[in-house]
């Protein structure tokens, strides 16, 4: 399966860089800003969960460069979410691709629905906390890290199972969910509550 992380900020370098750690085939969607600088500092993860470096990654900074791809991880803020909506619906247009968002809340889906189509957007979620130091390598704050993930709808199994059959390869959790929606309501609430 053929990855692209789309964002390399802290949430998509670490899970982009752990997936690559483990010899999967993962891109990036970067600025040309984030691109120049992974190019001179390479990718690093500083992480309890172990340290990992590379150099030898493949980066685009144009939609129409992507080809060949299975599976985008949408790793952007959620401030960000309706400028790379254009790049992203080519990218998904292009490939076919399924895309997994890793946003909080619901408000992003029903966005991401009627831009790619319902059939190709996953349910899911990060918990991480991690930040990107001057160099942009990956500071990574906490003892663990998760991507919470399932399908909303019955086409995107196969590629549910996929990823899921990579987490015993990779030093993060990749953890399939059947019940994907009540499991982002889950943390939608926490979010909320522990802000309010």
């Amino acid at each position: 399966m053929n990855i692209l992380v789309f964002g390399a900020g802290a949430v998509g370098a670490y899970f982009g860089g752990r997936m690559l750690e483990a010899n999967y085939s993962v891109s990036f969607f970067v600025r040309e800003k984030r691109a120049k600088q992974l190019k001179k500092e390479g990718l690093k993860l500083i992480s309890p969960e172990g340290e990992f470096e590379t150099k030898n990654v493949t980066l685009y900074t144009s939609e129409k460069e992507v080809k060949n791809i299975d599976l985008v991880i949408l790793a952007v803020k959620g401030y960000h979410l309706d400028s790379v909506i254009p790049q992203l619906k080519l990218i998904t247009e292009q490939t076919g691709a399924f895309v997994l968002p890793l946003l909080n809340g619901f408000e992003h889906i029903d966005k991401l629905d009627q831009a790619v189509g319902k059939e190709k957007v996953l349910g899911g979620f990060a918990y991480i906390f991690a930040t990107l130091n001057q160099q942009g390598h990956v500071v990574h704050g906490g003892n663990s890290s998760s991507i919470k993930f399932g399908s909303r709808h019955e086409s995107q199994m196969d590629v549910c199972n996929h990823l899921n059959s990579m987490n015993q390869h990779v030093k993060t959790n990749l953890l399939l969910d059947e019940n994907i929606i009540k499991e982002m309501w889950r943390k939608y609430l926490l979010i909320t509550t522990s802000v309010a």
